[in-house]
């Protein structure tokens, strides 16, 4: 009975060390060499406490880096040919490229491909007036 009540109460102790690890992490020590090392600088792209807002530290850049979204490209189904499954992307001009499914991430309309350095989605590419995604029910001006 003492051998099942220690090891009840180890259980409850080691979850709620569990959790609180979870949600409060510690710090590694490489963090907190870091923080100690940089002692009156912020960390790369984040503004010193007493920098007026949307500043940087001298020597920085903020992280411009977004995805590079496709004017040309844009999804428009998928070809299955025996065994063999496609991505169907169509440009501006309604022409139809052909795409390994192994350039794309996700399923559905939240697919992303990775197509000519340039993500292309759905909802990418241009609307011309004539001609380029006739089957669109988007209105253009």
């Amino acid at each position: 009975m003492w051998v099942i009540a220690g090891t009840l109460l180890f259980a409850v102790l080691y979850s709620i060390y569990i959790l609180l690890g979870f949600f409060f992490p510690h710090k590694s020590n490489k963090e907190q060499s870091k923080e100690v090392a940089s002692v009156g600088h912020a960390p790369t792209g984040q503004a010193l406490p007493n920098s007026p807002k949307g500043t940087t530290p001298t020597g920085t850049t903020p992280n411009p880096s977004r995805p590079n979204f496709s004017t040309t490209y844009r999804i428009k189904g998928f070809l299955e040919l025996s065994t063999r499954r496609y991505v169907v992307l169509e440009d501006t001009n309604n022409n139809q490229r052909l795409i390994n499914p192994s350039f794309c991430n996700s399923r559905g309309l939240d697919m992303i491909c990775d197509v000519d350095n340039e993500k292309v989605t759905y909802y990418t590419g241009t609307i011309t007036k004539n001609g380029a995604n006739n089957d669109d029910k988007r209105i253009t001006k």
